[in-house]
């Protein structure tokens, strides 16, 4: 990891994804927890759940084949979003609600999808796997605060929910890919050393 930090590009792709990771752990448990509070039926809006996650990682396949990791990400962000701001607007509205969980659904998932995917496209092969690891253990721990945020009285759940939202788009500027050849010359620093 200290060769990784040394590389400009590659310490702001860590720092991104981190942060990118941790929000989309926290959305995708905060939703998950808050399921029970949605208005209608709840396993109507189970049903809804899987759904919003089948069309989410299918869909994601589909962006990438046509899009830059932080343009699939900013499309992700998007739905989050939307969806977000419109169940604020209308979480009173139970014709609704199953398309609005679908929509915040729908993206969170995509953002969970593309920030597994996303590694070999920011960081060599070599550091690959210390990536994953440091990104995970800092997602799982922001990911522990979803309960005790979906506890809490509405529309603050949302309104986390939506701040994360924000932070993963900061997040998503910082990340740039990187090419075949900075890969190399990653991995031929580190055979030097």
């Amino acid at each position: 990891m200290k060769e990784l930090m040394k590389i400009t590009k590659l310490k702001k792709n860590l720092i991104g994804s981190t942060l990118l990771w941790s929000c989309s752990a926290f959305n995708y448990y905060l939703l998950t927890f808050f399921l029970k509070y949605f208005p209608g039926n709840i396993f109507e809006n189970s049903f809804f759940f899987a759904l919003a996650d089948l069309i989410g990682f299918l869909s994601v396949g589909i962006v990438l084949k046509r899009a830059t990791v932080v343009q699939a990400l900013y499309f992700a962000f998007f739905i989050d979003f939307v969806g977000g701001i419109l169940y604020i607007m209308f979480h009173n509205n139970t014709s609704i609600v199953p398309l609005l969980i679908c929509l915040c659904r729908g993206g969170v998932t995509m953002t969970y999808n593309i920030g597994y995917i996303s590694p070999k496209e920011l960081f060599p092969t070599l550091y690959i796997a210390s990536v994953y690891g440091q990104v995970n253990v800092y997602a799982h721990l922001i990911a522990c605060l979803a309960p005790m945020v979906a506890e809490t009285a509405y529309p603050l759940p949302f309104l986390f929910y939506l701040l994360a939202v924000l932070v993963s788009v900061f997040a998503a500027s910082m990340l740039k890919e990187i090419s075949a050849d900075e890969k190399e010359s990653a991995i031929e620093e580190f055979e030097k050393a």
